[in-house]
């Protein structure tokens, strides 16, 4: 189910993928398997966020972070934390995406992933962006190239 409903979101077809992760978040949570119910909570957040359907992807942003903050994983963390950043950020929640970002960000350092650390600068620039601290943000920018 999970990568039937992947395969709809690749492909745009949007409706279908939350379907779809909705059916296997429900079995996922019958079954207790939280690292994966974390993994499609976060999936479906990224859907409402692709179709501008923010309080519901922040809906999600947040079953997946409470859920992620409850088990020993910093990669998963780290890729929630930063994407509930970016949808914050999208709606101008800018503490919180800041707050969260900068959680991904430390996250991403300590496990030693550069593509999560660059997201997250990216996200961040974003918010400096959002409040005029142009500089800092390109700063963040040129570092998330490097």
């Amino acid at each position: 189910l999970f990568n039937t409903g992947s395969s709809y979101n690749n492909a745009g077809k949007f409706r279908q993928a939350i379907r779809y992760y909705l059916e296997a978040a429900a079995m996922l949570e019958r079954m207790g398997r939280k690292k994966d119910l974390i993994t499609v909570y976060d999936n479906i957040g990224g859907v409402f966020t692709n179709t501008g359907q923010y309080a519901k992807a922040l809906n999600y942003n947040q079953k997946a972070l409470q859920l992620a903050r409850s088990v020993n994983d910093d990669l998963l963390l780290a890729k929630v934390l930063i994407n509930a950043a970016i949808t914050q950020g999208l709606v101008h929640q800018v503490d919180e995406s800041r707050r969260n970002a900068t959680q991904g960000l430390r996250l991403s350092r300590k496990i030693g992933n550069a593509y999560l650390e660059s997201i997250a600068l990216n996200t961040l620039a974003d918010t400096d962006y959002q409040e005029k601290q142009f500089e800092s943000g390109l700063n963040r920018s040129m570092s998330a190239l490097n």
